[in-house]
């Protein structure tokens, strides 16, 4: 379904950022220079309709880098995108070493290393380059470093983690209980494996 009749790059990529072989471009302007719009949204009526108009109609108006994904707070990382606007201080080559990373032609620490260089060689800010969290997933610091969240109307924002939860927080598909009365994972941030409290243990559960 077409959402908008305006001269912009349209990215539409229904699962990831990754692999390029499932983003789809529609550009509507041979000049260039409009934004890059990404949609992995579910469209089930004219309510989410009309929300992805109003993303790209603030988008465009503001003409910052701006990404949505529903969050019970907004100090929740993700790891997907939902709708995204791109204008500028891409990074395309941090993106494309992410997907080299994700399909095994790269290790963890060469990926760590080239995305390293290669936003130094931009002049990004250390206190970015060293960025351990990320609020607007991963995949979208790949394809640049400043992002700005989109705020939907509390409503809405309740539609979607109650009506839509299923679309962006998929349960899981298999589960395995065991049924067991001993810990023994012995976790590292585990306070109850502390030496000094396992002193006061008083049965061998831990």
């Amino acid at each position: 379904m077409k959402l908008v009749s305006l001269k912009l790059a349209i990215f539409i990529a229904m699962s990831a950022l990754t692999p390029l072989k499932n983003i789809e471009i529609y550009n509507q302007d041979e000049r260039g220079g409009g934004a890059i719009i990404g949609i992995n949204y579910p469209l089930k009526s004219d309510k989410e309709i009309a929300f992805c108009r109003n993303f790209i109609t603030y988008s465009l108006q503001q003409r910052r880098n701006t990404y949505h994904y529903p969050k019970p707070q907004e100090f929740m990382e993700i790891d997907r995108f939902a709708l995204f606007a791109l204008f500028s201080k891409l990074t395309p080559d941090n993106l494309k070493v992410g997907i080299l990373y994700k399909k095994g032609e790269l290790l963890a620490p060469q990926r760590n290393k080239l995305h390293c260089l290669l936003r130094q060689d931009l002049g990004i800010a250390n206190e970015i380059i060293n960025k351990k969290i990320f609020f607007e997933s991963r995949h979208l610091f790949n394809l640049s470093y400043e992002w700005e969240m989109f705020k939907p109307s509390s409503d809405y924002l309740r539609h979607e983690l109650t009506e839509l939860a299923h679309e962006f927080y998929p349960a899981p598909k298999e589960m395995i209980i065991a049924i067991n009365n001993v810990c023994n994972l012995k976790c590292v941030m585990c306070e109850l494996h502390n030496p000094e409290l396992q002193k006061n243990h008083k049965n061998d559960f831990f």
